[in-house]
């Protein structure tokens, strides 16, 4: 517990300068100041998501993560997951403008113990004895992850997320989070697909 914290710690030390420089450097009004404040709110929730997510839901300390953040798809459910939602707290018109904006790969800085697997490191489609070794290679299987998605208030999530381990293994699922206190919730997963 205590090196997670350092490491929760660390994190925070290198990423929020990183993400002020970034949301700040286009000009000095406030609304940019409070673009940036968001932006960097917006980071540490999706860390602190994602790691609360593979601790408690997927009881894990480390995984495999493809650096190619899942694109998710209005038609992965969102429209339900939305129905779901308070109203006024995220439409789709929210989702459309992010999901056309985020396209950020992952850094292995931003979560616990997470080995990035480039997707240029994927074999060909029809190449199932590439596939067997890279599945042995990395422990049986890795994730993808969409980028959360965050109501107004930052009191809601959605994020999509996907584990292959093998032919005809794997699942997918869209999941929505509530927040309570410092803690997100899984409330609900959606559509969700084994093979």
């Amino acid at each position: 517990m205590k090196s997670n914290l350092q490491l929760h710690n660390r994190i925070l030390f290198y990423l929020l300068p990183l993400w002020f420089v970034i949301t700040c450097s286009n000009g000095k009004n406030s609304n940019t100041r409070q673009d940036a404040t968001l932006s960097q709110k917006k980071a540490l929730e999706e860390i602190d998501l994602i790691n609360q997510y593979f601790s408690k839901e997927v009881k894990k300390d480390s995984i495999v993560l493809l650096s190619q953040p899942y694109n998710l798809q209005a038609t992965d459910c969102l429209e339900e997951v939305i129905k779901d939602l308070p109203k006024s707290k995220f439409t789709l018109e929210d989702f459309n403008s992010h999901a056309a904006k985020d396209t950020l790969e992952w850094s292995a800085h931003a979560h616990l113990s997470v080995k990035l697997l480039p997707v240029g490191k994927l074999p060909g489609r029809n190449d199932p004895a590439k596939w067997n070794d890279l599945f042995r290679s990395i422990d049986g299987g890795y994730f993808q992850l969409s980028h959360v998605l965050f109501t107004k208030d930052l009191k809601s999530a959605i994020m999509h997320v996907e584990f292959s381990c093998g032919d005809r293994c794997g699942q997918e699922m869209t999941l929505l989070f509530q927040k309570s206190g410092k803690q997100w919730i899984l409330k609900k997963r959606y559509c969700l697909k084994v093979s």
